[in-house]
């Protein structure tokens, strides 16, 4: 019941933003909700550095200070917002079985999209983002969507599988077609299209040809399988592009970094499941689990991907270095 009340409460809170934001005469009401907002900013950051002290008990130092972290104010209060957002959803939609990490996997990636979103946003620049990178993350969310939309073969076995999972993927592909919108329109003049050379329009085509040969039967339905597998594919390779631009931009520390870590962490926790059940994903027809092997295949590969980079990001963060993004201010890790 508290929990509820709480969602409740969440929701009637962005009601009453939107409606203020829209009526001028309730501008006043959002001056007001603006310094609500920058006191949980502050209020985020003192969270940080009492985490911070508490850590030092033990030995480990961060080595942040207050300036750094009073710079990065938003991004703390998104991660302490995502990880109050997912208990809530977890209590209300979930039965905290080993198939809701599927789910969890595509919140964090949800995540990952706001932080790009939010980059965007504060900079009004799309610098740093590959727009190769965004569509193939298109048609990958587009392709799995129509797998668990129509098909049940592929989903989380607890409750967040029956209306929460898809919700998610609903919601990362509003936000990766308001990124691509950004980096085509919106701020076109400050994508930078040299650097972002690594074009693959080709694998969508792969992806579907590979899936056609080689899917599991989950779903029973040969398109409907062929659909999740194609996605899979896709999203395996969806990072290469912005690995490359970042690789050739060397922008350390940017929102897009944020971005790849967090799309690794998504990455490893779909991984696990996979890893776990993939023997279940053998043909009584065939003498090898040849679909299963597949799969391991796939995020095997996703998890290379980024694998040098996340060992940098995370050599660099223990150090408590600080960044910066062509000329702008330094930004923690």
């Amino acid at each position: 019941t508290l929990l509820s009340a709480m969602a409740v409460a969440i929701l009637a809170q962005v009601t009453i933003f939107v409606f203020a934001a829209r009526s001028a005469a309730l501008r006043s009401c959002c001056t007001i909700r603006a310094t609500m907002a920058s006191a949980m900013a502050d209020k985020s950051v003192a969270l940080a550095l009492g985490g911070q002290d508490l850590l030092s008990m033990f030995g480990v130092d961060l080595g942040y200070s207050e300036k750094q972290l009073e710079q990065n104010a938003w991004q703390i209060l998104l991660y302490q917002s995502f990880a109050i957002a997912v208990v809530v959803l977890w209590s209300l939609f979930s039965d905290w079985q080993f198939s809701s990490v599927i789910t969890l996997s595509s919140a964090v990636q949800a995540l990952a999209y706001m932080m790009l979103w939010i980059q965007i946003r504060k900079t009004s620049s799309v610098a740093g983002i590959s727009k190769n990178m965004l569509l193939l993350q298109v048609f990958s969310l587009v392709a799995r969507l129509s797998s668990t939309v129509f098909y049940n073969g592929y989903l989380p076995t607890d409750r967040s599988g029956q209306h929460l999972y898809q919700a998610l993927d609903l919601f990362c592909l509003g936000l990766v077609m308001s990124l691509l919108w950004a980096v085509s329109f919106a701020h076109r003049h400050t994508y930078d299209a040299q650097s972002d050379s690594c074009h693959m329009w080709w694998m969508p085509l792969a992806a579907a040809a590979v899936a056609f040969w080689v899917h599991p039967s989950l779903n029973n339905s040969t398109i409907g399988d062929m659909y999740w597998t194609t996605a899979l594919w896709l999203e395996t390779f969806s990072m290469v592009p912005q690995i490359w631009m970042m690789s050739r931009k060397r922008l350390h520390g940017s929102l897009s970094h944020h971005f790849v870590a967090a799309t690794f962490v998504a990455r490893v926790l779909v991984a696990a499941f996979w890893f776990h059940v993939y023997p279940e994903l053998k043909l009584r027809t065939q003498s090898w689990n040849y679909p299963g092997y597949g799969v391991v295949a796939a995020y095997g590969l996703q998890m290379l991907v980024v694998s040098d980079f996340m060992y940098f990001y995370l050599c660099k963060a223990s150090n408590g270095s600080a960044y910066t993004m062509g000329g702008s201010e330094p930004i923690v890790l």
